[in-house]
């Protein structure tokens, strides 16, 4: 009796269900309007609608009473009780189903039937949304700009001498602790004096250097700044002996940004000369990792040392595994550290000077700004930049720009952005101090003022003078 009950109680169900379908779609074609029928129909939906609301609720309501027939409860959905359990359970959870579904469409129905958004809009009445504006252009990639020189064909044939020479002297590391301690303290620019002179060994090359090297330090130690062709002098008499160090090229670059202004292509010319140097010395680096290091050793024995003992032992291969690599060799830490990516925007080009090539940067186009780089403004109006953490720069017709002096070109909102993080990063915020990292050739000149003002705990100076390093050497 229950099985046939619940079988009439289905056929109910279907059978009204079945008159809503063909009832509604009547009734809603009647109250629609020409208009109406004409948005449906562009909205793809001009057939008979339906109730959809309406009917889930019928629906759910129906198997509600089948569900109560079925556990001989009429009215109640009770689970599990009486005949049928699992297919009980299964109609109430289908009733529930129904009935959550019948709740949501409810909510979106607005008067007469009409189709709203959560916020109660009329979905024929909200106005179409506008199309997003296209994207503006990504700036066009920054030139690939290669340096086609040889590995200088003197060091090849002088390896032995110029490690010996670079080990034997000691100058770059009493170099390197002058720097150091040129921040904190005043320089004793009598010992750099003793420690250039100390170079002269008979060679006439060395004599060379080591007089220019003296004369420099003696210009130092009056307050006298170098100019551009001393420098490239003094750079190109440590390289004619041949004697290749990284750290002193540093020294030189630094030298060089506080020189007075000289002529575009004569600054040009110098970094350059700076940039190959670099590579010279990263290569023999890169060299070594595969050949093994140069070994040096001193002879311990009272007796004379065998003919043919050397102090000094060049691997196998270092020359010829050098000359490979170097096509490929960059300026290591001076090709990516404290630079900073610009886009030329406006309707006016940029010059890049770079590695001794003269490069067209046009409106669009990105660029990095390394340490070993120039910029030209051309004649005729001021060229705007941008960088993606400080906004607009302008540099002005005619300029020569380097990662030094771009912090003049700073405007109000980016001078402010860097003081906050250089506050931030005395008090030790990390991401403060990647920031200032991340824009050291616009941020080291606030980091010098901040260290020259006093005040700072060792640690906080400390890590000031860290960014610092980063851009100097």
């Amino acid at each position: 009796m229950r099985r046939r009950a619940a079988i009439e109680a289905a056929r109910r169900l279907l059978g009204s269900g079945a008159a809503r379908l063909g009832g509604l779609g009547a009734r809603d074609a009647g109250a629609r309007g020409p208009a109406e029928a004409r948005a449906a129909s562009s909205r793809g939906t001009g057939g008979p609608s339906i109730d959809a609301a309406g009917l889930a609720a019928g629906l759910a309501a129906g198997l509600a009473s089948t569900i109560g027939a079925l556990a001989g409860r009429p009215g109640a959905a009770a689970l599990g009780a009486g005949w049928g359990p699992g297919a009980i359970r299964a109609l109430a959870v289908l009733q529930v189903f129904l009935q959550g579904c019948a709740d949501r469409l409810t909510q979106k129905t607005g008067p007469e039937g009409q189709d709203t958004s959560e916020s109660g809009v009329v979905a024929e009445e909200r106005p179409e949304a506008a199309e997003p504006a296209p994207p503006s252009a990504p700036p066009r990639p920054e030139p690939a700009v290669v340096d086609a020189g040889e590995f200088p064909p003197t060091l090849l044939a002088d390896l032995e001498g110029h490690y010996a020479r670079v080990e034997s002297s000691g100058l770059w590391r009493r170099i390197g602790a002058r720097l150091a301690a040129g921040r904190a303290a005043p320089i004793e620019w009598s010992s750099m004096i003793d420690g250039a002179e100390a170079l002269a060994h008979g060679d006439p090359r060395g004599d060379d250097l080591a007089a220019r090297l003296a004369a420099h330090f003696q210009r130092r130690s009056k307050g006298e700044a170098e100019a551009i062709a001393e420098l490239d002098a003094l750079l190109a008499a440590a390289e004619a002996w041949p004697l290749y160090d990284d750290y002193f090229a540093g020294y030189v670059w630094l030298q060089a940004m506080q020189a007075p202004a000289a002529a575009p292509g004569a600054l040009a010319a110098l970094l350059a000369r700076i940039e190959r140097h670099l590579r010279v010395t990263h290569a023999l680096l890169r060299a070594s990792a595969e050949t093994g290091k140069v070994e040096f050793s001193a002879w311990r024995s009272k007796a004379a040392p065998p003919r043919g003992w050397k102090d000094i032992r060049v691997p196998a291969g270092l020359g010829e595994a050098v000359r490979r690599l170097y096509p490929d060799t960059d300026a290591d830490t001076w090709a990516s550290e404290g630079a900073l990516p610009l886009v030329v925007e406006g309707a006016r080009p940029l010059i890049l000077r770079r590695a001794g090539q003269r490069v067209t940067i046009a409106p669009g186009g990105a660029l990095t700004l390394r340490r070993l780089d120039l910029l030209e403004v051309p004649a005729g109006g001021d060229v705007t930049v941008r960088s993606p953490t400080l906004g607009v720069l302008r540099l002005p017709a005619g300029g020569m720009i380097t990662a030094w002096t771009l912090a003049d070109h700073l405007g109000d909102d980016a001078r402010s952005k860097i003081r906050g993080w250089v506050g931030a990063a005395i008090q030790g915020d990390e991401a403060a101090m990647s920031e200032l990292q991340a824009a050291l050739p616009a941020a080291h000149r606030a980091l010098r003022e901040a260290l020259a003002g006093g005040g700072l705990t060792p640690e906080a100076r400390g890590r000031l003078q860290m960014l610092l390093v980063i851009f100097e050497e």
